[in-house]
């Protein structure tokens, strides 16, 4: 009876103990922020600001180093370097600082990591009126190879890493990096940035005289998720299932039976909407100019201007909102990733890996820098000065 007690009692520990590991296992961990100071360096740190890393220490003056973005796994990053006239790509170990640097005929002004973090994605002017999609095999002893030319151009990694869709000027997408007979799209609708997720690729397009949002899959099925009259901009969580739209205010010319089958979004407001039905919520918000998902796809950040120029956050989930304290965002943030937020969302984030914070630079209450919103505290906590920073999801 005793040594049945023992065993039973044994058994037990060693499910508890089975338990907290799978869980210690599954942690997302806390991550860590790359940054560029207000030196024009770039360094990682905890998300508390401690335990500072020098990554770049010869910035400023006439060395520039641009929007550092982390590898998927957060082991490396790379950011953009600018030197008399001279440009590089360079991927910097986070953990050792060595780099390994790539000659670039032009300044790359933005870099998407493939999923798997074997090759880097760029883009940079190629020539007056057009950009240029280069892709950096890190594996590959050769240099960036030039994939597409145009303006503007929009692009997407897929899920395995293997492909690109592009959204080149109005035409319709185009799958490139492909081996295969790529799939046809139909016209494009008014959007700028389509997001390959799990669920397949999200993107504004056009049938009966009407735009939808839609979303093409594996062999080129396609699904009309709901109808936007005068095109969208768009974020999806992680898995695709959700997909936050902002709906323009624009009139198509005519109806049809085809268009009135697929949910209308409302024009001039923030929706979230599921993939599969094309059912949808509201946001309250007013005026929104970014959104974002959390890693969990549970949480909506999303960012919104107010009377006199004050900018604000809130984060949406299942319904309910928390608003955050007026700021002032950096010039780097509004210039740069607001106005490409549904690109810039697809190869960085701002959110932790556990989606109970987010950071940002700018400002708060004339101070500026870069500030930890914490979802359980009212007030952000400021950790560093500087200009950009995005946060690794190890």
């Amino acid at each position: 009876m005793d040594m049945r007690r023992n065993a039973t009692i044994l058994l037990t520990l060693a499910v508890l103990l089975g338990a907290c590991t799978a869980a210690a296992e599954e942690s997302p961990g806390d991550g860590r922020l790359v940054i560029l100071d207000e030196t024009g360096n770039v360094v990682t740190m905890a998300p508390d600001g401690m335990d500072i890393v020098t990554l770049a220490n010869d910035g400023g003056g006439g060395v520039t180093y641009f929007q550092p973005i982390w590898s998927p796994d957060g082991s490396s990053i790379s950011v953009t370097r600018s030197d008399a006239g001279t440009f590089s790509i360079e991927i910097i170990d986070a953990e050792t600082g060595e780099r390994t640097s790539t000659a670039t005929d032009s300044n790359s002004f933005y870099q998407y990591w493939s999923p798997d973090g074997s090759k880097l994605a760029s883009l940079s002017v190629s020539g007056p009126g057009a950009l240029g999609l280069d892709v950096l095999d890190l594996g590959a002893s050769n240099g960036p190879i030039r994939l597409a030319e145009g303006q503007p151009l929009y692009f997407s990694w897929s899920p395995d890493s293997s492909e690109i869709v592009a959204h080149i000027g109005t035409e319709p997408l185009e799958i490139l990096l492909s081996e295969d007979p790529t799939t046809e799209f139909g016209p494009s609708g008014d959007f700028s940035a389509p997001q390959w997720t799990e669920a397949g690729i999200v993107y504004i397009g056009v049938a009966s005289r009407r735009q939808h949002l839609m979303t093409t899959k594996a062999g080129g099925v396609t699904n009309v998720v709901a109808s936007v009259p005068g095109g969208a901009y768009f974020t999806a969580s992680p898995d695709g299932q959700r997909i936050a739209v902002l709906a323009a205010p624009r009139d198509d010319v005519g109806q049809s039976v085809f268009a009135q089958q697929a949910p209308v979004l409302p024009a001039g407001r923030l929706s979230v909407v599921d993939a599969d039905d094309g059912s949808f919520v509201e946001v309250d918000a007013g005026v929104v100019v970014a959104f974002l998902w959390d890693p969990t796809g549970e949480r909506l950040l999303v960012l919104e201007v107010v009377d006199g120029g004050a900018f604000f956050w809130r984060v949406w989930e299942d319904g309910e909102s928390q608003v955050f304290a007026e700021f002032t965002p950096s010039p780097e943030l509004l210039r740069d990733l607001v106005p490409f937020f549904d690109q810039y969302a697809q190869s960085m984030t701002l959110w932790s890996p556990d989606g109970d914070a987010f950071v940002f630079p700018g400002a708060v209450g004339g101070e500026p820098g870069i500030w930890r919103q914490d979802l359980s505290s009212g007030s952000p906590a400021r950790v560093s000065g500087g200009t950009w920073v995005a946060w690794s999801h190890p």
